[in-house]
């Protein structure tokens, strides 16, 4: 893949009508909006050519006007996405990129929300695409160039796709990808790929995040008629293999060797959510290569992968509830990257990946909260995650907290306050409370996002406390509270001007 190879004219090519935009120079032009030829149905690769054309101030107005005549959720996030892989050269993997990352993330928060707060969020996610597009235009204008002509058998693009991914070699992996999709087999192009995801923390570790969102996002909207899925892979595969060997891959390194350590039975052990807590400890302040050694001996002594994934998330999430800077984005990482790393054990196949996987998470937990101290400082020193409950139980049996204090009165005044401590408290002994507290996250994410990695973290939170057991679904969902925007804060100028659009457009009522 070159930085090059776009061809000007292609836009103009595709024969688009003239009222889809005002000019034909590639720099975003002001749309104009003759309803009358406003399409009640338009694909999603026709609208990610619109919104790459289109002024972002008028991003609100036409995604309006195209909901309003039909178009839905899934068309509207899938341009986005489509658009960001086309138009943000995946390199650094992060920074403008997040517009790509960030769109998995709004279909999962989007999953929990009602109209009313599901169309401003999904022109959030238009409008992040338009701020990395400005970006990626000031650093070098980058647009995804025509792919190489596929050649060769199944088996020997493959066989030349790991070689190139393995050598870190861009411009082969990419021939060698597109020679692979030529036979048909997506998930053989996967399953290439995911050992490769795991292997490099360089840019934050975003790559293991890039590769899980963008196949989970290909999977919501790739259908009959629909074909992203080579632009799509050659955006991830490009970020794989623009990478180099170095301390930022040392655990992958260790990861390989270590693998054949974990024992033929250890994919059949006992799930006991108390064991969970154990590997919580054994983790803490350990190194990368360390937290490597906890993984093959929990699995060693007889735990299960479900017992022992739990332990992974709750050390993500008790870094994220003890990090120092309460506001700094850079501590989300430990859970957004963690919860990338499950999505890849789901998907897999292979057993050998398998081990991989869940070795390299370890390792990466204690890389990025290693990173974080070095960024940010060093993490607080109070209790651990696994004590949540006994807050409001001691306070119960003090006779300091009331009946109705114990839960929607206690939520409310920890919402307020934005504590995570005395949510996690009450969520911990009072799951049906949960619904109530993700729907005021929600709320507070579209009224108030800044940034995508507050999207990212909360479907992350989203995602996690559906997968671990539900003892400690609250220990997943509140480290982050103040870090999120609260609902009882002051709406963002985009919501604003996203409900106008709306309800101008008849979308929401006025």
């Amino acid at each position: 893949m070159s930085p090059g190879g776009f061809d000007r004219r292609r836009f103009l090519a595709l024969g688009f009508p003239t009222w889809v935009i005002g000019r034909a120079t590639h720099a975003p032009a002001r749309c104009t909006f003759p309803g009358a030829l406003v399409p009640a149905r338009i694909s999603i690769e026709e609208m990610a050519d619109i919104l790459i054309r289109c002024a972002r101030e008028d991003i609100p107005e036409l995604a309006s006007k195209w909901i309003a005549s039909g178009a839905d959720r899934t068309q509207l996030l899938g341009a986005a996405f489509l658009a960001g892989v086309r138009e943000v050269r995946p390199d650094p993997v992060g920074n403008a990129l997040h517009c790509v990352m960030a769109i998995e993330s709004a279909f999962l928060v989007t999953d929990h929300v009602g109209p009313e707060l599901l169309w401003p969020i999904v022109l959030w996610a238009l409008d992040d695409f338009k701020a990395s597009q400005a970006l990626d235009a000031a650093r070098r204008d980058w647009r995804l160039d025509a792919p190489p002509k596929a050649r060769g058998s199944r088996e020997d693009a493959q066989s030349d796709l790991e070689a190139a991914l393995e050598q870190f070699d861009p411009e082969r992996t990419d021939r060698a990808l597109v020679s692979l999709l030529a036979h048909g087999d997506e998930n053989r192009v996967l399953e290439s790929l995911w050992p490769f995801a795991t292997r490099s923390l360089r840019d934050a570790g975003h790559r293991i995040l890039h590769a899980a969102q963008c196949d989970r996002t290909l999977r919501r909207i790739d259908g009959p008629g629909l074909h992203v899925s080579q632009a799509v892979l050659r955006s991830v595969a490009f970020g794989l293999a623009n990478d180099s060997a170095g301390d930022h891959t040392q655990s992958f390194d260790a990861a390989r060797e270590l693998a054949s350590e974990l024992p033929s039975t250890w994919l059949a052990g006992v799930h006991a959510p108390e064991k969970s807590a154990e590997v919580l400890a054994a983790l803490r302040g350990k190194s990368p290569a360390a937290c490597q050694r906890v993984v093959i001996d929990a699995f060693s002594a007889g735990l299960g992968p479900s017992a022992v994934w739990d332990g992974l998330r709750l050390y993500a999430s008790e870094l994220m509830l003890l990090r120092a800077t309460r506001g700094n984005l850079f501590p989300v990482h430990t859970v957004t990257e963690m919860e990338s790393f499950g999505h890849v054990w789901q998907r897999t196949r292979s057993e050998r990946t398998l081990r991989l996987v869940v070795l390299q998470a370890a390792a990466w937990l204690a890389s990025v909260r290693d990173a974080v101290v070095r960024n940010n400082g060093p993490y607080a020193a109070g209790p651990g995650i696994d004590t949540l409950a006994q807050e409001i139980e001691s306070a119960e049996q003090s006779g300091t907290s009331s009946a109705a204090e114990s839960t929607q009165a206690v939520l409310e005044r920890a919402l307020t306050t934005r504590d995570p401590w005395a949510a996690g408290s009450l969520l911990a002994r009072v799951p049906e409370q949960v619904p109530h507290y993700v729907a005021q996250l929600c709320l507070g994410l579209a009224r108030s996002a800044s940034e995508h990695h507050q999207i990212k973290y909360l479907g992350s939170i989203l995602a996690e406390s559906a997968r671990v057991d539900p003892v400690w679904r609250a220990h997943i969902l509140v480290p982050g509270l103040d870090y999120l925007p609260s609902a009882r804060g002051a709406a963002s100028p985009l919501y604003e001007r996203s409900l106008h659009a709306l309800r101008n457009a008849g979308v929401l009522p006025a």
